[in-house]
């Protein structure tokens, strides 16, 4: 599907495709849940920011819901998505507006991927991923 220049990114059928053309990551790697804007986020962390995500996560998660730091992409398999976007945006690596999309995202995908009686549309399905893509993703850095 094609959009226009300054509204919308170019969709693409595969990560692999996306990532490369718009130059995120030129090394083809394994998506950790299928989700590129949540890989590119840990992606990012990883690359850029693990000394603030460990010592913010360490203020966050204590006592019996304490983890261990992280120090590759690997150890956010331990990890839910809410648990790094809520740690993300404690430690600053995210904004009040990126954190609301990714946050907002994660449950709209939640309701359409469990039994909720929710229903999504096609057309609903590609202002989602343009949404997110565009508001989130290509913000983290």
């Amino acid at each position: 599907m094609r959009s226009s220049a300054l509204s919308t990114p170019t969709f693409f059928a595969d990560k692999k495709s996306y990532v490369h053309f718009r130059g995120l990551d030129p090394a083809p790697t394994p998506a950790l849940r299928g989700n590129i804007t949540y890989d590119h986020l840990v992606a990012v962390v990883t690359a850029n920011h693990l000394p603030a995500f460990n010592t913010r996560h360490a203020t966050i998660f204590t006592g019996r819901g304490a983890k261990d730091p992280v120090t590759n992409k690997d150890d956010f398999q331990k990890w839910k998505e809410s648990e790094v976007i809520q740690v993300c945006y404690a430690a600053n690596l995210t904004g009040k507006e990126v954190n609301k999309v990714l946050v907002d995202s994660l449950n709209t995908r939640n309701s359409a991927a469990h039994p909720s009686g929710s229903q999504f549309n096609k057309l609903q399905a590609e202002q989602y991923i343009s949404h997110l893509i565009t508001n989130a993703m290509l913000k983290i850095t």
